[in-house]
């Protein structure tokens, strides 16, 4: 998580102390520093994704989501300054390597662009799948980490 400080007096060490008294359980901040480079460097972030449908092996769902990247296109509406309009999602994917498939899940890593002109989160791309599938994925996210425009790991 990213936050701003405005207070340049205040000790972040009580960050982590701070905001865990009022997370949900399961969720909690270990340790607050301030970033190495500049943000606005940030131009990818990798995911890490496990994904299913009910009634749908993970196999299954890999191989639609899959045929899904070999289309054209796979648009969806998002919400821009000038109302809504088609974004077409497929350009968005650097990469996608599913990692684990049992019958349950499908469990994959991908990178997409997290910078301040070209942004998309995964949420996004697996709303555009559920539309383009008409199904509900269930699913959980993880981000793994965030690069600059060379793919060199952000700190």
């Amino acid at each position: 998580m990213d936050i701003r400080i405005v207070d340049d007096e205040y000790d972040i060490a009580l960050i982590p102390t701070s905001m865990n008294r009022y997370l949900p359980e399961g969720i909690q901040v270990f340790d607050a520093t301030y970033p190495k480079l500049d943000p606005k460097y940030i131009a990818f972030a990798s995911y890490k994704a496990v994904v299913s449908v009910e009634g749908e092996s993970g196999e299954e769902l890999k191989n639609k989501i899959l045929e899904l990247k070999n289309r054209d296109e796979v648009l969806i509406k998002k919400k821009s300054k000038s109302g809504m309009k088609d974004i077409d999602v497929l350009p968005y994917i650097k990469n996608m390597d599913f990692t684990g498939v049992t019958d349950e899940y499908a469990e994959f890593t991908v990178v997409l662009p997290a910078g301040n002109t070209k942004n998309i989160g995964l949420t996004f791309i697996l709303k555009a799948i559920e539309s383009t599938l008409a199904c509900e994925i269930n699913y959980s996210i993880v981000k793994e980490n965030m690069f600059d425009e060379n793919m060199k790991p952000f700190e």
